[in-house]
């Protein structure tokens, strides 16, 4: 089986990826040279988010997450294209030792202990908090707009900042990274060109190639994000769903069996387009449904 890019765009859309992933990753021919296939999903690392039990705090995180697979630039989601990503609950983690009250992410590399990869307050957990400077301004969507796209820019610095630590250079999972790419498909050639079939078959190596050739770090960081953008605006990570909001309503592109519509829409709440789009990550009880 050999997808291109359009095709993948297509198989995503239609639902089909949800079958052809990872196959279509272990078996994608990179174009611009003779090495092909891909790391299977057992040996890339995988970013685990943590979704607590807390309402308000599940709602956040996805909110933010969602927003930062959404807007982030390409410097910033080029981190993510060597990962498999997927969602974990309390019970799930509670078990590995670490301080879940602050951790919202943890990244699996195999052969190593898990580390945290995100933890903290989120410069800006409510997007929609007015300002005291604002409160006698008169209210409009593109003040709205302004203040969340601001908002979200800092947020997804914030995210950009930790998944570099663990995951860029000089970190456990990038020499390890690297050094299982080489052993499946050999260096890259010296003049290797940035290109998104390279950034998908050998994402550290990619990377590498971006810290060490400055003139070619947007390129490089540019095919990444294109990794990361084809495949997990298509499809939500494990124990998710994208949705969507228009106010009231919250429709899941990915609904548990029992329910397409969490809530009912009323008709009079207003959803900015800026983040109108999200991830709502499943409860334990809703992921139980999809194992029935």
């Amino acid at each position: 089986m050999n997808l291109d890019r359009r095709q993948f765009a297509r198989a995503a859309s239609s639902g089909l990826a949800l079958f052809v992933i990872p196959g279509w990753f272990a078996a994608c021919q990179r174009a611009d040279s003779s090495q092909v296939g891909q790391l299977e999903p057992g040996e890339r690392p995988r970013l685990v988010l943590h979704v607590p039990d807390d309402e308000a705090r599940r709602d956040t995180l996805g909110l933010l997450l969602g927003l930062f697979l959404m807007h982030g630039d390409d410097a910033e989601l080029a981190w993510l294209a060597a990962c498999d990503i997927e969602c974990a609950t309390t019970l799930q983690l509670d078990y590995r030792g670490f301080d879940l009250s602050r951790v919202h992410a943890l990244l699996f590399v195999p052969g190593e202990p898990p580390v945290v990869a995100l933890e903290g307050n989120f410069p800006f957990e409510d997007l929609y908090a007015v300002p005291d400077d604002e409160r006698n301004v008169e209210w409009s969507n593109q003040l709205l707009d302004k203040r969340l796209r601001t908002r979200t820019t800092a947020n997804n610095t914030w995210i950009a900042a930790q998944l570099a630590k663990v995951l860029g250079p000089g970190s456990r999972a990038f020499d390890l990274g690297c050094v299982r790419e080489r052993e499946r498909f050999g260096e890259l050639p010296v003049g290797q060109q940035p290109s998104f079939e390279c950034a998908l078959s050998t994402p550290f190596l990619s990377a590498d190639k971006a810290a060490q050739r400055p003139s070619q770090s947007v390129e490089w960081s540019g095919a990444l994000a294109s990794v990361v953008r084809e495949r997990w605006r298509s499809i939500s990570p494990k124990g998710s769903s994208w949705a969507g909001s228009h106010g009231c309503g919250l429709d899941l592109e990915t609904p548990p069996p029992s329910r397409e519509l969490l809530l009912y829409a009323c008709g009079m709440g207003h959803s900015p387009e800026f983040t109108r789009r999200f991830l709502y990550l499943f409860t334990a009880d809703e992921r139980a449904e999809f194992a029935r």
